[in-house]
């Protein structure tokens, strides 16, 4: 991997997020689960939750740290587990996915499958209106 990536995709984000009682207000997925499952992507940041509202958090950002403890080599329960301890979250964040050796093209696959699972999810066919 090459060490001279424009400072802004390398650059990395901290932000402290205050739990609401609806939680963080993001989802985690693990794009290398298929391969050896190592580091955690923001997939989804909700609508009005406490990651939208500090305008730092990102779907696609790499989470690179929660609360400082690396999490670049961490499996995705380790990642669950720290971010539903009690209390404030501080996450380091990076929009540059090489730090995973991640393919940008899987990375964006990765999370329109997210959007799509999460579209599709809540949706009870109702019943068709036009039978009498």
């Amino acid at each position: 991997s090459s060490t001279n990536i424009s400072a802004s995709a390398s650059e990395e984000r901290v932000v402290v997020l205050q739990r609401s009682d609806r939680g963080l207000g993001l989802k985690v997925a693990a794009p290398n689960a298929n391969v050896h499952a190592r580091g955690v992507i923001v997939s989804e940041v909700i609508e009005d939750g406490v990651a939208a509202r500090s305008g730092k958090v990102f779907a696609g950002d790499v989470i690179v740290a929660i609360n400082k403890m690396n999490t670049l080599n961490a499996t995705y329960e380790e990642v669950i587990h720290a971010l539903t301890k009690p209390g404030a979250v501080e996450l380091t964040l990076s929009a540059d996915t090489s730090l995973l050796g991640l393919d940008p093209e899987l990375l964006h696959q990765v999370i329109k499958a997210a959007n799509e699972r999460k579209n599709s999810a809540p949706t009870v066919q109702p019943q068709q209106q036009q039978q009498q």
